[in-house]
């Protein structure tokens, strides 16, 4: 019966049909509700408001000053600390107010982060969150109370800064704060920051913080069982089950549907900083994003969908759920390539449907990318019929590149020529050409991977044109 419905989906689409497509399901028959705002009202219900300790000790306040004058002696230094952590929760308030005071001496700041990150409680890690995320309205900020900041929350057990943290790491300039960044998503399974580290360890001035980068880099694949930090990023991308991915705690489900719930506010930094956060957040994420497909608010369910393309393969478990999905014409273009993203091979003879001319372009270039994406050998056939001069570039472009990438071996030759043209010009949609001249490359006998694998040795262009050249000598001859 499957292949039945393929071949007739096949059969449509060589054919170009004109016939009428029928009705797609209307946002309001899939039963949308306010489903971000919801959990977010219900999780902060459950998990209660974040509250200040306080203490009737009215000595307290000079404690903690004496405490933190004693740090730097070597006789009371190791005294004077255990002290501090014994006094929280009580003194953590006080000690906050010592991460901004830049007349105190760097010995005792540094003795307050580490009370903070030793009492592991929500008010102490929101404290150094804070203080880290403050280096995006400050000028000049304390690179190093960032570093220590983020060590000592790579300490506790708080798993909540996930997502603040990943957004947080695309703004930090200071390469010590990425590594200790890195270091605390990778206590809590989140091993996105592997490719920052990447760049720091190849690009960093100071000799020292390359070699701290790429120790980091070892350690955390070790930790794993990987054998090299690529295999643990090529799993970590890939959903691979060996990775470990500890549950979300309550508190971390909390800032994800907040961050959810930040779509329908439609700014345009507060999206793309949602959708960078989410499509590097555990794939335990994805099903939280999978049930926004609901929200009735359609910003919210487009870059819930958008969040999921970009997730890639560790949101497979949202395929179903994209896949009902499909019928909401709000939501069709953003869903086809999510499909395709996330590996739902279910969806194939649905992208396939949708190449039909009865279909809008937007639609038909979508099905063609989701297709690309899964590169499945059985949908040769039905792009082969968009590959001609007179089928609308786009779709032509997005059905070449799918071809490519589904059935390299056999790809016309004049596709290829095409498109190691189009590619070698810099100014086109690289990002979609490149994988599949890869494929079509990697198809050939003496293909050099080594070669095209090779780091970057220079600008985008230079990586461009190097390609280029390996892909123009493959060509028959």
């Amino acid at each position: 019966m499957k292949r039945a419905l393929l071949a007739l989906a096949l059969s449509a689409s060589c054919a170009e049909s004109t016939a009428p497509i029928a009705p797609l399901t209307t946002p309001s028959a899939r039963n949308l509700t306010a489903v971000a705002r919801a959990n977010v009202a219900r999780l902060e219900v459950e998990v209660g408001p974040l509250l200040e300790p306080r203490s009737d000790d009215a000595e307290l306040a000079e404690r903690v000053t004496g405490l933190l004058e004693s740090v730097e002696s070597a006789t009371l230094g190791r005294v004077a600390r255990e002290e501090l952590a014994s006094l929280a929760p009580a003194s953590l308030p006080l000690l906050a107010r010592r991460l901004n005071d830049a007349e105190l001496p760097a010995a005792q700041r540094i003795a307050a982060i580490e009370a903070l990150g030793a009492a592991d409680s929500r008010y102490g890690a929101e404290q150094l969150l804070a203080r880290i995320e403050a280096m995006r309205t400050r000028k000049n900020d304390e690179a190093w109370v960032r570093a220590h900041c983020a060590w000592r929350l790579g300490q506790g057990s708080q798993d909540w800064i996930v997502p603040r943290m990943i957004r947080h790491l695309r703004y930090e300039t200071d390469h010590e704060t990425v590594i200790w960044i890195a270091r605390a998503l990778a206590k809590f399974g989140n091993y996105s920051g592997l490719d920052a580290l990447e760049v720091v360890a190849r690009t960093a001035v100071a000799a020292d913080t390359r070699e701290g980068a790429n120790a980091a880099r070892f350690e955390l694949s070790g930790a794993c069982g990987f054998g090299s930090p690529e295999a643990l990023a090529g799993a970590w991308r890939a959903g691979d089950e060996r990775v470990p991915q500890p549950p979300l705690s309550r508190l971390r489900q909390l800032e994800i549907w907040r961050v959810i719930a930040g779509f329908s506010e439609w700014q345009l930094r507060g999206v793309d900083d949602g959708r960078f956060t989410l499509a590097r957040e555990n794939s335990a994420a994805a099903a939280l994003l999978a049930e926004a497909l609901l929200d009735e608010n359609r910003y919210v369910r487009t870059h819930a969908a958008q969040s999921l393309e970009r997730m890639g393969a560790r949101a497979r478990s949202a395929g179903p759920a994209l896949l009902t999905a499909l019928d909401d014409p709000e939501l069709e273009i953003f869903v086809a390539e999510a499909l395709g993203s996330v590996g739902c091979e279910a969806a194939e003879g649905e992208l396939i449907a949708r190449l039909d001319a009865a279909r809008s372009l937007e639609v038909r270039t979508a099905a063609a990318r989701g297709l690309a994406s899964l590169a499945l050998a059985s949908s040769a056939m039905a792009l082969d019929v968009h590959l001609n001069d007179s089928a609308p570039r786009d779709l032509r472009f997005a059905a070449g590149c799918a071809r490519l990438r589904c059935s390299p071996l056999d790809a016309p030759a004049a596709l290829v020529t095409w498109l190691i043209a189009d590619y070698a010009t810099g100014t086109g949609e690289t990002a979609s050409s490149e994988p599949a001249l890869r494929a079509w490359y990697a198809a050939r006998p003496d293909a050099d991977l080594a070669a095209w694998d090779a780091p970057p040795d220079g600008t985008p262009s230079a990586r461009i044109a190097r390609r280029a050249e390996l892909l123009r000598a493959a060509l028959p001859r």
